[in-house]
């Protein structure tokens, strides 16, 4: 009798703050401000942007780490807001972070390439930031395709690459998940597709995302409601959501390759996967690797990930398993005593070469 007296007084507390809060909400009002950790523009090419962060008052070189989000997805994933944000914790732990910025795409960059991504812009990215932090190598972190794209070019480039850190990156392509099974099928024309549309609409592969998990929309919103009185937890939730609902077109040209080459092919895993002219051999990494998965991943089972441990030459390899989902991991409540801190640890026993 007393609990339900107690539950029912909880509940007469929280609806008025719940009406308020949604009445704000419908207004337009308290949306988060995201990408507060202090940085500057270091280099412009074309659409994309290269973002430095640096400790407050160093003066010494840092190990350079360069941070290569999902081309899909805006960057700001990385620096949601203050106590939210993996770059700010970096920097904080006194790292110097660079992240690329991939920007808009606009009509032309539907004709760009998996070549000009991974080894135009990404190797852009990191020979600026050995350029700046005065080193010859820098720690590459990749998260989604973003993290697929970091094992290519260190890959293809290994003299670059001080350390390497995917971020729930898929590198076996035919797995369990259903991604995987749609995008292998070879049911979908995706060279006349990239033809017809120039880039993939977010619309298009959002809904794509969307039907991995066609109930979780309705838990997600019904959690809210429940949820709408506490503040702390509505502010987390926007913040996720505003970057959720802010996708980028996926390059058509870079989206054709991708499929054809990784999901239908499975090149990567199969030994077969070129870069332009060039051989991917997975087996010419050798630096340090530190492949960090997700137990509740729908998008990236972990198993398509920690197979690149098995295809590389590198001694000091681990994967890391953290509790969680593909991006509750990276930004979740956990996050800060989970990755942020466990990379910050694996990063600096692995100091970057200075330049000679």
């Amino acid at each position: 009798m007393l609990d339900n007296i107690t539950k029912a007084s909880e509940e007469a507390w929280k609806t008025p703050k719940r009406i308020s809060r949604l009445m704000e909400l419908a207004q337009g009002r308290s949306l988060p401000k995201l990408a507060q950790t202090p940085h500057k523009v270091v280099a412009v090419w074309g659409r994309s942007k290269l973002l430095e962060f640096k400790p407050e008052g160093s003066s010494e070189s840092q190990s350079p780490i360069v941070m290569i989000p999902s081309i899909i997805n805006r960057w700001y994933v990385l620096d949601l807001r203050p106590g939210q944000s993996y770059v700010e914790y970096l920097v904080e732990k006194g790292h110097t972070v660079y992240v690329l910025d991939w920007g808009t795409p606009a009509p032309q960059d539907g004709f760009m390439t998996l070549e000009d991504h991974v080894v135009r812009y990404v190797g852009a990215a990191v020979r600026r930031a050995c350029q700046l932090s005065g080193k010859a190598q820098v720690h590459l972190m990749g998260y989604c395709v973003g993290g697929t794209f970091a094992i290519l070019y260190a890959a293809l480039r290994p003299e670059r690459v001080a350390s390497l850190i995917p971020l729930t990156a898929p590198v076996n392509f035919h797995d369990e998940g259903l991604l995987s099974c749609w995008a292998s099928s070879g049911q979908l024309d995706v060279a006349r597709l990239a033809e017809v549309m120039g880039s993939l609409p977010p619309e298009f592969l959002q809904s794509s995302f969307s039907m991995l998990a066609p109930v979780a929309m309705m838990q997600k919103n019904q959690t809210l409601m429940e949820k709408m009185w506490d503040d702390s937890f509505v502010d987390r939730f926007l913040t996720l959501e505003t970057w959720l609902n802010d996708n980028v077109s996926f390059p058509g040209a870079t989206y054709a390759e991708y499929i054809h080459s990784l999901y239908e092919g499975n090149k990567l895993v199969q030994g077969t996967m070129t870069i332009g002219d060039e051989l991917v051999d997975l087996k010419k990494i050798a630096c340090p690797v530190l492949t960090v998965t997700a137990s509740a991943d729908h998008i990236v089972p972990p198993a398509s990930a920690t197979v690149l441990n098995t295809m590389i030459s590198s001694k000091d390899q681990h994967v890391m398993e953290m509790k969680g989902g593909h991006i509750g991991i990276t930004v979740g409540r956990a996050a800060k005593d989970g990755l942020w801190k466990a990379t910050d640890e694996w990063l600096k026993a692995r100091p970057c070469p200075n330049l000679m």
